[in-house]
């Protein structure tokens, strides 16, 4: 009855994608079909203003059929970052409040300014969070470097990735090693530098390719 309540978008044979209308645009969350509870992940886009880096629906499907309960938030179009701390924060709130969710078995993601978001949350949110992916994370002017001075907090698993040719809107291969360096010491760090990405798919690598 609760699941034909919904304003469901999506039904496949292994999970139910759900959408909720708001900033202009969508924010989804999707459940796996079956007897739970599931683990959960709280993906965190890239992108700063209008812009959105990475596809939301396509990544929260992703999720699903992988067994995870998923929730991926259409932040507002903000160019200040502490209001998208805010959001994001109150995002893994809703997700931990959701039936069904692993309370033992949380994750968070997120790529650019998400990656930078993910690692804030991973922080203020430690006691909640068990895994951590952080992807070419931003640096927000200062922020991400005075986040790395809190990292002290952080105890459960963190996964750092990068392109080697990420450098096109600023050298996030460096962002990223620091971000590594900052957390040596917590036990299951790891970091992986990807290939050069032919952006443009025309089969050459250049400086014109953002990694």
């Amino acid at each position: 009855l609760i699941l034909l309540c919904l304003p469901m978008i999506g039904f496949s044979q292994n999970y139910i994608l759900d959408s909720i209308a708001e900033n202009g645009g969508y924010t989804y969350k999707a459940f796996p079909i079956g007897q739970g509870p599931f683990p959960a992940v709280l993906y965190s886009h890239g992108g700063l203003g209008g812009q959105i880096g990475g596809d939301l629906r396509q990544t929260c499907t992703s999720l699903a059929q992988a067994g995870y309960i998923s929730w991926c938030q259409l932040r507002t179009d903000t160019i200040p970052f502490p209001p998208h701390i805010i959001q994001v924060e109150v995002s893994l709130d809703s997700l931990l409040n959701q039936n069904n969710v692993d309370l033992n078995n949380i994750g968070i993601i997120g790529f650019s300014r998400g990656g930078l978001l993910t690692l804030t949350t991973a922080i203020s949110h430690y006691n909640y969070v068990h895994a951590i992916v952080t992807m070419a994370p931003a640096a927000a002017n200062n922020y991400l470097s005075n986040t790395l001075n809190q990292v002290s907090v952080v105890d459960d698993s963190v996964l750092v990735l990068v392109a080697e040719n990420d450098l096109y809107q600023d050298n996030h291969v460096q962002l990223a090693q620091d971000v590594y360096y900052a957390l040596d010491t917590v036990t299951g760090v790891r970091y992986i530098e990807y290939d050069s990405y032919d952006s443009d798919s025309n089969g050459i690598i250049n400086n014109l390719d953002d990694g």
